[in-house]
């Protein structure tokens, strides 16, 4: 969430990165906007604490005249895991084990403060050129951050019915929520990254996130060997698996006992700082032609915004975090009159709602955004056999209505068709 800039210190002549979160782009209601800006406020504070050269250095942080919140962080040449492994395929074992120790690092560190970044994946985990030493790890956005022992604010900042961190890369623990999560809930995270750099895929490639999720909690992940044609030694396949353990207690018991066991895992020969800068000239010429900032171009396009209405929270929580990875900035409230005072506050796009909800069902909000928003579509959500509702909410004003269960396919079709159609821009 968020923009970043290109910024220049204005006496020291200094480049630096400037993450900007408006209010526009938080949720709706006070209470969570506030929750929101503080969050961001303790991601600020957490990383500056944090001096470990494998962490992103923050410089400044505060509010913004608008009601804001940005922080300006060192500005890094590179790319991140994500980007790097998509362009350029899966990394040899060597390569894979060099870098994740420099994250081990990194997250060593904030461990032995007691904190917990509880949202590693390979977004977050930025490759960079710095000085004239290549593949330097840079371990960005402790925007989940929690105290170790809940004794911080951290445990309060993220709403109860929410699952932390991201589905494809989320600890079981950090799924059932009363379980305690703790560092080796990072190492899990980070077996998960493991397998992405060894492979190119996720542990549990589920187009349906509630599958993803239920995958953490019950599937048996397969071994990285057994994904790729690329010889992975035995030792690092099994140190991959035990990071992947759903028992917190069989996994290493630290990012510092991770870090000796990568070391120990019989990947030789070993990845060196000759070799990686060698790649970096190799594939990106000389390093300090090119600067790339780690977050999206200046004033990207605003992605469309979806308002999902739902009294159920686990549908929001399906529905919202589905469009969210298809790139839409999608939000969830739990009641028509809440949508109403949403669609007031901000500019909407498209409003997704249950059909049968207590105080204003589906149709009646159909009806009333007819009124009050002409041209703002409207999908409702229906179950089968109740397909005749359906088609009475779209004769009071629906746009379309999806089926439950629905599927990332048949979400994705019926969104772009009717966001095509016509809606409410900001």
């Amino acid at each position: 969430m968020g923009e970043v800039y290109r910024a220049t210190h204005t006496r020291l002549g200094r480049s630096a990165a400037v993450k900007v979160i408006r209010p526009e782009a938080l949720d709706v209601e006070p209470s969570a906007r506030e929750r929101a800006l503080t969050r961001f406020e303790v991601e600020a504070r957490a990383t500056a604490a944090l001096t470990s050269p494998h962490t992103v250095q923050v410089f400044d942080f505060g509010r913004t005249a608008d009601g804001g919140f940005f922080y300006a962080m060192e500005l890094l040449e590179g790319m991140n895991l994500e980007q790097l492994v998509e362009v350029e395929g899966p990394l040899e074992p060597a390569r894979t084990v060099y870098l994740l120790r420099q994250v081990c690092e990194s997250l060593g560190e904030a461990h032995a403060r007691g904190l917990v970044h509880r949202d590693i994946k390979p977004s977050n985990v930025f490759v960079a050129h710095r000085g004239l030493r290549g593949d330097f790890v840079k371990v960005l956005d402790f925007g989940l951050v929690k105290q170790l022992g809940g004794d911080g604010e951290g445990p309060h900042l993220t709403p109860d019915d929410t699952v932390v961190g991201t589905p494809a890369f989320v600890a079981p623990e950090a799924i059932r929520g009363h379980d305690v999560v703790d560092a080796r809930s990072d190492v899990y995270s980070l077996g998960c990254v493991a397998v992405w750099m060894l492979t190119g895929e996720l542990v549990f490639d589920h187009e349906r996130v509630y599958r993803m999720i239920l995958a953490h909690l019950e599937e048996a992940p397969a071994a990285p060997s057994l994904r790729t044609e690329r010889s992975i030694p035995p030792g690092l396949d099994a140190l991959v698996l035990r990071c992947l353990r759903k028992d917190p207690s069989e996994r290493p018991g630290s990012a510092e006992a991770l870090s000796a066991a990568l070391a120990d895992c019989g990947v030789e020969p070993a990845w060196t700082d000759d070799d990686a800068e060698r790649w970096w000239r190799m594939h990106h010429g000389e390093p300090h032609a090119r600067i790339t900032i780690p977050g999206p171009t200046p004033h990207p396009p605003r992605p469309p915004s979806i308002l999902v209405v739902d009294d159920d929270s686990a549908v929001r929580l399906v529905l919202t975090k589905l469009l969210r990875q298809v790139g839409y900035d999608a939000r969830s409230v739990a009641s028509g009159p809440e949508a109403l005072r949403a669609i007031d506050a901000r500019a909407i796009d498209l409003v997704v709602t249950d059909l049968a909800m207590p105080t204003m069902s589906g149709i009646q909000l159909a009806a009333e955004l007819v009124e009050r928003c002409p041209g703002l579509p409207v999908i409702v959500l229906t179950a089968h056999g109740n397909v005749p509702t359906a088609v009475e909410a779209m004769r009071a004003g629906a746009r379309d209505f999806l089926m439950k269960p629905f599927d990332r396919d048949q979400v994705c079709r019926v969104v772009e068709a009717a966001l095509g159609r016509g809606g409410r821009g900001g």
